[in-house]
C-alpha cells in the first residue's frame, strides 16, 4: 500500500468516525473487509473499504483498497494499487436485508516488475504482430535488456458494483456483491532513441478487473 492510499484511508476513517459522533447518530459509518475473487484468473485478495452516510441524504460515499496481481501470460507485471471513491445507494427488501449499488472511480498505482515487463511486452507483441515470421521485428534483438525500449502501462478508470447486505445485529453485517472494473492498458517494444515517423509495435488492451465480492462489515 502506497503512504497516500495509506493516507487516505486513514483520515477517511477518522473523518467519518468523528462527524458519526459529532452529529449524535444523524451519521452511519461503516468499515470493511471483503474477499475479492477476480474473474480474470488473478489471486483472489483482500480488500478494505469504508462508507459514510447521512440520515437525510438518499446516497452515501464510499472508498476502497485493493491490490490484484495483474498478471500476463501468467506472469505478475508488478504491484499494483488501486483505490476507488464513488457514490451508493441503498434498499431495504425485508428486515435485515437489502441491496446496494455503486458506482465510482479507479486510481491505479502499477510499480513494474521490470524483468517480467521486459520479457512479457516482447513475447505478447512477436507473437500476435509477428505473423508466423512474415513482419520483421522493430527491435533488433529479444529478451536483452538495454537492447530495446517497453513499456506497460494502466489507466485510472470507472468501477460500479451491485449487491446485499444482511444484518447480523445491530454493528456486524455481511455482504454479497458482484464488481465491475474495467482498465485501460498499454504495452509497446521499439528501438533505444526510435526517430520520428518509424514504426514501433504496441496494443492498446482492456484489464479486466472485476471480481466477486464476500465481506464482513462493522458499523459505528
Amino acid at each position: 500500500m502506497t503512504p497516500i492510499i495509506a493516507l487516505g484511508m486513514f483520515v477517511f476513517y477518522v473523518t467519518g468516525t468523528e462527524l458519526a459522533r459529532a452529529a449524535d447518530g444523524e451519521w452511519d459509518v461503516a468499515l470493511g473487509a471483503q474477499q475479492s475473487i477476480y474473474t480474470d484468473g488473478s489471486a483472489s485478495e483482500w480488500s478494505f473499504g469504508g462508507k459514510v452516510a447521512h440520515k437525510e441524504v438518499p446516497v452515501y460515499l464510499w472508498a476502497g483498497y485493493e491490490a490484484p496481481t495483474v498478471k500476463i501470460l501468467g506472469q505478475p507485471m508488478g504491484d499494483t494499487d488501486l483505490f476507488s471513491v464513488g457514490l451508493g445507494a441503498t434498499r431495504e427488501l425485508s428486515e435485515g436485508l437489502s441491496v446496494f449499488v455503486e458506482a465510482g472511480y479507479t486510481f491505479t498505482d502499477l510499480s513494474l516488475n521490470e524483468n517480467v515487463v521486459d520479457e512479457v511486452t516482447y513475447t505478447w507483441l512477436v507473437s500476435r504482430h509477428g505473423a508466423e515470421g512474415n513482419r520483421n521485428v522493430p527491435v533488433p534483438c529479444a529478451y536483452n535488456p538495454g537492447c530495446y525500449e517497453y513499456s506497460y502501462t494502466v489507466d485510472d478508470g470507472l468501477t460500479a458494483r451491485i449487491g446485499a447486505e444482511w444484518a447480523l445485529s445491530e454493528h456486524i453485517s455481511v455482504t454479497g456483491a458482484y464488481k465491475w472494473t474495467y482498465l485501460d492498458q498499454e504495452m509497446f517494444i521499439k528501438k533505444i532513441n526510435l526517430e520520428e515517423g518509424a514504426g514501433y509495435w504496441r496494443e492498446d488492451e482492456t484489464l479486466n478487473l472485476s471480481a466477486f465480492e464476500v465481506g464482513f462489515w462493522y458499523r459505528f
